[in-house]
């Protein structure tokens, strides 16, 4: 049975993509769930409607904020209707503390869409946008878990078979060396 004989740089090579492989999947990995862990709640913009502050598929880090103390210029998260789960992100323009909402507007709008948000909508404060990461972040968060837990599982595999592949190496030098 003949077997499988690679050279030396093939075999670095072979455990250098494992390694990046392996490293790259648990980035993302944490990426994904190191902002929950801090406070952060996660929403991808899906509409052009805030550009070009926040492009269409920035990923979003929102913080809880006291509504009391929104001012006016800062932009928040609040959920739509009751109807379904949908979030808006908006720029205040007026905060009413006395009826316990704000006004809120669109960037792009023509001011026809302008929103009045109760306090008790209110997600949070719009702390970091990351421009692009929200695809990113869509299809890791869907069926793309299974694909990067693939990943880092190749990865794996192939930095522990430069390992096999080094140990039958020197066992075969070691073999040759006593002949």
């Amino acid at each position: 049975m003949k077997t499988l004989r690679l050279k030396k740089p093939a075999v670095t090579a072979l455990r250098a993509a494992g390694w990046v492989m392996m490293f790259l999947s648990f980035a993302i990995m944490v990426f994904q769930f190191v902002p929950q862990l801090v406070g952060y709640q996660e929403y991808v913009v899906m509409s052009e409607m805030m550009e070009p502050d926040i492009p269409k598929g920035s990923l979003i880090l929102v913080t809880k904020a006291d509504p009391y103390e929104l001012m006016p210029g800062e932009i928040i998260s609040f959920k739509g209707s009751s109807s379904d789960n949908t979030v808006v992100t908006y720029r205040i323009t007026e905060n009413d503390t006395a009826a316990e909402q704000v006004m809120t507007l669109a960037d792009r709008s023509s001011g026809s869409d302008a929103k009045a948000v109760k306090y008790t909508q209110i997600a949070g404060r719009v702390r970091h946008v990351l421009p692009g990461f929200g695809n990113i972040f869509r299809f890791f968060a869907g069926g793309g878990r299974f694909v990067l837990l693939a990943v880092f599982i190749l990865g794996f595999a192939l930095s522990e078979a430069q390992g096999t592949i080094r140990k039958r190496t020197d066992k075969k030098k070691e073999a040759d060396s006593k002949q």
